[in-house]
């Protein structure tokens, strides 16, 4: 989600590989079925909803399955209903499978028995943020007739004991909270704390190496943050990863069923759009009848910001007319630098797709059939111009200025392809994105 700010934190991820070997055989790969995705449209945002329930609370809150914003853009899983916690126990450093000590395989004893608490401020706006406890669970995830579930043992979570102005608790009603599927370093603006052994958010312990603090803490206005503590240094692994690693792949893939043609009624039909997307895991992410054309593959750009999806895109060029005839084609625009400085994402977090602004007045001015050509390292993206026309005409399409000149793909890129996400070994190694153009 990067409407507000460079980009956004909420986790932690680090790549675990769990193999099991009884009698010197290899375990076998969990087997998924593919899960449902719903769509939420309010107040102008749209975006995919996972829906997930806890397995200790299917009576304790009375609150149901939630609809967590799937977000390509940020690495945690947050509920903003406190309510859920009524049934739950926060972890407890160094306690947990998910808490990774910091040096390795150390852990801190000032530390020890401290319930884990997470602050979370966007960008420059202090009214932007939550914190709340860290927690572990099963979590359920199920389509909106109980069909494809699945389940998630030994999950890192977070539940806001108290919010701000949080986009995606209290702008957007439909969704209940945000489940970021990026890596374990998205964002510096977020820090472990641990209350005292009175667990008063009031007066934290911040996790630094090799010692801990005691700053003063404001959770509206301050975040933990001083000279010993001003990089997260507390990982803990994404729900994605724990998903993930039963697969024999840490792949998964996500597809939108809707077409440009039926995208205004999907924004304006109801709130939300139930089995509107699909969610395959592992192997089953390239074994589907969406992965059928050739793919283009772009290993993620990780030079200064290594903690999110950002695409290696070279260059953009509006065709107005075929791309097969040269003189149809505008200027090309080279956006080298700016993507290896990582300032290119893919952000289903975003419910909109920022281009440069001259990029944005040549699809304005063109009246006639074309494209955007949109050039990575690994292939083209082509977007129809008159898809891109309608999408303008309702304010999806805009100039990036409004986003720090990002270059952002945001949720509308899965009108045009499914896309795979290869976690690989970390965006510090191979990471991969796969583009799979379909024609719905």
């Amino acid at each position: 989600m990067l409407n507000h700010v460079i980009i956004l934190f909420f986790s932690f991820r680090v790549l675990l590989v769990t193999i099991i070997i009884i009698c010197g055989c290899t375990a076998p790969a969990k087997s998924s079925n593919p899960v449902s995705l719903n769509v939420v449209s309010q107040n102008g945002f749209i975006g995919f909803a996972a829906q997930v329930q806890l397995s200790d609370d299917k009576t304790a809150s009375g609150l149901g399955p939630q609809q967590l914003l799937v977000d390509t853009g940020s690495s945690a899983l947050l509920f903003c209903n406190k309510d859920l916690a009524k049934s739950l126990t926060p972890i407890v450093y160094p306690g947990g499978s998910n808490v990774v000590l910091n040096p390795a395989g150390q852990s801190n004893d000032t530390c020890n028995g401290g319930s884990v608490l997470m602050g979370v401020a966007y960008g420059d706006n202090p009214n932007l943020y939550f914190w709340g406890y860290l927690y572990e669970n099963e979590l359920l995830i199920s389509s909106a007739d109980n069909s494809n579930t699945d389940s998630i043992s030994g999950a890192a979570f977070a539940i806001a004991e108290a919010i701000g102005d949080l986009f995606v608790c209290e702008v957007a009603p439909g969704f209940d909270g945000i489940w970021g599927i990026a890596f374990s370093n998205a964002g510096n603006d977020a820090y472990v704390m641990l209350p005292n052994v009175d667990g008063n958010p009031s007066d934290v312990l911040c996790f630094s190496e090799p010692k801990c603090s005691s700053p003063t803490f404001n959770p509206v206005t301050e975040w933990c943050v001083n000279e010993s503590t001003d990089t997260s240094s507390f990982p803990l692994q994404t729900v994605v990863q724990t998903w993930l690693d039963p697969h024999d792949q840490s792949i998964s893939g996500i597809y939108l069923t809707t077409s440009v043609s039926n995208f205004t009624a999907l924004v304006n039909n109801k709130a939300i759009t139930y089995n509107a997307g699909i969610w395959f895991l592992g192997n089953n992410a390239i074994q589907n009848e969406y992965y059928q054309q050739n793919p283009l593959h772009a290993t993620v750009s990780s030079n200064n910001n290594g903690a999110f999806w950002t695409v290696p895109i070279t260059s953009m060029q509006v065709y107005c007319g075929s791309s097969s005839d040269s003189k149809n084609g505008g200027p090309l625009m080279s956006l080298g630098s700016t993507c290896n400085d990582g300032m290119c994402f893919l952000d289903s977090g975003t419910p909109k797709l920022a281009f440069p602004s001259s990029i944005v007045n040549e699809i304005n001015s063109c009246q006639t059939e074309g494209s955007l050509e949109i050039n990575m390292d690994g292939g083209t993206l082509s977007l129809n111009m008159m898809d891109l026309k309608t999408l303008a005409a309702e304010n999806w399409i805009i100039d990036n200025e409004s986003y720090d000149n990002q270059i952002i793909l945001g949720f509308q890129t899965w009108l045009w392809y499914y896309i795979v996400f290869d976690y690989s070994d970390g965006v510090q190694g191979e990471a991969k994105l796969s583009f799979v153009y379909v024609n719905n």
